[in-house]
């Protein structure tokens, strides 16, 4: 949140293990902002980049008309509007290798102008790559955390004498899960009740 509400910030890397909750944070992160932003925009990557692909997903949430078939013209035309005045968040999910953004039409570095990229990613070097100004590890949940989360999700909530037999259970299954924030999430749902 620091990191996105500094104007100094326009390249943020998001790095962690799969499994950790990066998707969901960066998700949750793009609702808490959205006071200071005009438009928040949320795209999946993935290992195969497809720019025109990627020009698509954004245009339909930017309200922009791509007509142009061609990707350089489709480039400029994202870059006019990104780069004119309004304050956008693109959060790029799933980012495995350096993404040309010049290719894409996404402002950035002295070119940006109220522009802000959040990439979600599995590596730090990929945030290197990119440039990023803040770089943020999102690493596994602790013991404490871990249990907390299963509680809420298999809602073990009463300390009658049930539930207090369930929580050495709950401890044991949670260890298990090694602090992945999805595997706990999962898990802790399925024994819900």
């Amino acid at each position: 949140m620091e990191a996105l509400k500094d104007d100094k910030n326009n390249m943020i890397g998001l790095y962690g293990m799969g499994g950790c909750g990066k998707t969901t944070m960066a998700k949750e992160v793009g609702k808490e902002v959205e006071q200071f932003f005009n438009k928040v925009v949320f795209v999946a990557v993935s290992n195969t980049i497809q720019v025109r692909n990627i020009q698509g997903k954004i245009a339909s949430q930017v309200e922009l008309k791509l007509q142009e078939e061609e990707e350089p013209e489709r480039a400029r035309r994202f870059f006019m509007r990104l780069n004119g005045g309004e304050r956008f968040l693109i959060i790029l999910d799933d980012v495995w290798k350096l993404l040309d953004f010049e290719a894409i039409g996404i402002p950035v570095g002295e070119n940006k102008n109220g522009c802000t990229v959040l990439i979600r990613t599995r590596h730090r070097h990929v945030c290197t790559l990119m440039n990023c100004q803040s770089i943020i590890a999102l690493d596994l949940l602790d013991m404490e955390e871990a249990l907390t989360l299963f509680q809420k999700h298999a809602k073990l909530f009463d300390d009658n004498s049930e539930t207090l037999k369930l929580k050495g259970l709950a401890e044991k299954i949670t260890k298990e899960c090694g602090g992945l924030l999805v595997a706990i999430v999962v898990v802790a749902s399925t024994l819900k009740g």
